[in-house]
């Protein structure tokens, strides 16, 4: 059976154009609603199935800024200049004081996620230890970092996207249970007992990516299923799912063809936004890439971007800011009379919910994967 392909990033430099799509620069977002912070992972106990034992990390370089508390940082995923792999990048509101962190880690250092309460974050590194993929966690700085699992004897061939749940008890992510790379499982990292646990399982053709995001109450993830075609050369769609935070049966509120991925809850849990054709499966496409909402239970789907009308320009990986009033996304643009967009650079914007096209950030934000810092 063919092996999935988690696509790796091509080897890439940070391209000198700017992208302009507007010159606002957005205001820090208010303040979110008090989240039950989440333990210290130097601090908890292992008291059930054993994953890998927690590993720190060399010290690091420190900031050039300070984090401080309360600060709404921006995390992402981006190109150090002169570097072939990426680097987790903390960036202010307002889009200034960019700074690279953690670059004395080895390997790849992708997939931030912040904690509920703003303290710490989880990101996924790739390294000759953990090729393909373990899960670390750091302070909102960046120092402390230390690996939290590479998956155990649940996740063989690695663990990825993880995310945060609302009472900071947990992570969601996507296992690899299959070393022949035929499966693939959403699962929770439990911070109590540090052991893995797989919920819901697909193989191929049908293959996860992206981060499971929980509904605000706790109770559900959704995620994207992507299928490969017979020769799992290419994907021929991709739609989007939830599933009991508990395990259980899925439900598909999208299908196939409507190529829907990324999708991530609105802080109310009244919407799910997801985008079409996704920029990080799919990297060369002629087909647009627009933002869209649905209700958790499939119905009411509404489109909420709509400047993306092919190939050239793709609007994907939609986050919500920490209050609702925003979403946070990836933004790539292929130069004028090139054709599609090969995704070799890639800027941070907002979008309003309500409808509305993408506003970058001034000065810009090369990256991906953004995640805003709460502050409750």
């Amino acid at each position: 059976m063919p092996r999935f392909v988690r696509r790796a990033p091509t080897s890439l430099a940070l391209a000198a154009a700017a992208i302009v799509l507007g010159a606002c620069s957005p205001a820090s977002p208010a303040p979110a609603t008090l989240i039950t912070p989440a333990p210290s992972p130097a601090a908890v106990t292992s008291s059930g199935p054993a994953a890998s034992p927690v590993t720190t990390a060399s010290p690091t370089s420190e900031v050039s800024v300070p984090v401080k508390d309360g600060e709404p940082w921006l995390l992402s995923n981006w190109y150090v200049p002169g570097k072939e792999e990426k680097d987790l990048f903390l960036t202010r509101a307002d889009g200034t004081d960019s700074q690279a962190i953690l670059t004395d880690l080895p390997g790849t250092r992708i997939v931030p996620s912040w904690s509920p309460d703003g303290s710490q974050f989880a990101f996924v590194t790739r390294d000759s230890t953990t090729p393909n993929g373990s899960i670390w966690t750091a302070q909102a700085d960046g120092s402390g970092a230390a690996m939290l699992t590479d998956g155990g004897g649940e996740c063989p061939d690695g663990i990825f996207h993880p995310n945060w749940s609302p009472d900071g008890s947990k992570l969601a992510a996507i296992c690899y249970p299959d070393p022949g790379g035929s499966q693939g499982s959403v699962a929770t990292f439990d911070f109590a007992t540090r052991s893995v646990k797989r919920l819901y399982t697909v193989t191929w053709p049908e293959h996860l990516d992206g981060a499971p995001s929980w509904s605000p109450d706790g109770k559900s993830l959704a995620f994207a299923i992507v299928h490969w075609d017979p020769t799992n050369e290419f994907i021929t769609g991709s739609l989007v799912a939830t599933v009991p935070a508990t395990g259980g049966k899925e439900n598909r509120l999208t299908t196939f063809d409507t190529n829907m991925s990324d999708p991530d809850w609105s802080p109310d849990g009244s919407e799910l936004v997801m985008n079409s054709n996704d920029l990080g499966n799919i990297q060369t496409s002629d087909q647009p890439s627009n933002l869209f909402a649905i209700k958790p239970d499939g119905t009411s789907q509404r489109q909420i971007t709509k400047s993306s009308v092919d190939g050239t320009m793709r609007i994907a990986q939609p986050k919500w800011t920490p209050d609702g009033t925003r979403i946070l996304v990836s933004v790539a643009i292929a130069p004028p009379g090139t054709g599609p967009v090969t995704v070799n650079d890639v800027q941070i914007a907002f979008v309003d919910p309500a409808g509305g096209e993408p506003v970058l950030f001034s000065p810009p934000i090369h990256g991906s994967r953004p995640d805003m810092r709460p502050t409750p």
